[in-house]
C-alpha cells in the first residue's frame, strides 16, 4: 500500500524543494560552485510547491497484530458485560430490590438534643437523662 502526502509541508519537503526547485540548484553540478546570478531579483517571495511524497506503509509484526486482536476482543467482552450490568440496573426486579433494601435500612434517628449523657467508670455504663 502506498500513501501520498499532499498536506502541509514537512522538513523533508522543504529540503527537497531547496535542492530541486530553487534556481541555483536547477543547473548545479556536483563539485562546482552554485551560480546565484540565475536568480531574478524582483522583491517577491518565491512560491513553494511541495512535491507529493510517497512511501510504503510499514509492515506491522504479526505478534503485534495478534495482541491488538486480543485487546479488541477483551474490550468488546467488557463492553458487553457493562451493557448487561447497565440493563440489569434498569430492570423492574432490580428497582424493586433496591426499594426493599432502602426500606429495611432506613431508621428513625432519635432526637438527643435535650439528653445528657454521663459515663459511670465504676460500672462502665452510659446513662441518658433528659434535661429540664
Amino acid at each position: 500500500m502506498k500513501i501520498t502526502n499532499m498536506n502541509t509541508p514537512k522538513e523533508d519537503d522543504i529540503i527537497e524543494w531547496c535542492y530541486k526547485q530553487t534556481e541555483p540548484m536547477r543547473n548545479a553540478h556536483r563539485g562546482e560552485h552554485l551560480n546565484f546570478k540565475t536568480i531574478e531579483v524582483n522583491q517577491e517571495m518565491p512560491e513553494f510547491f511541495p512535491q507529493p511524497t510517497t512511501w510504503d506503509m510499514p509492515k506491522v509484526p504479526e505478534a503485534l497484530l495478534e495482541k491488538r486482536r486480543a485487546f479488541r476482543a477483551q474490550r468488546l467482552a467488557k463492553r458487553k458485560e457493562y451493557m448487561e450490568y447497565k440493563n440489569n440496573l434498569e430492570s423492574p426486579s432490580y428497582q424493586e430490590g433496591m426499594r426493599v433494601l432502602e426500606e429495611r435500612n432506613t431508621a428513625e434517628i432519635p432526637d438527643l438534643s435535650r439528653t445528657r449523657i454521663t459515663w459511670n467508670e465504676e460500672v462502665a455504663t452510659l446513662s441518658f437523662s433528659t434535661k429540664n
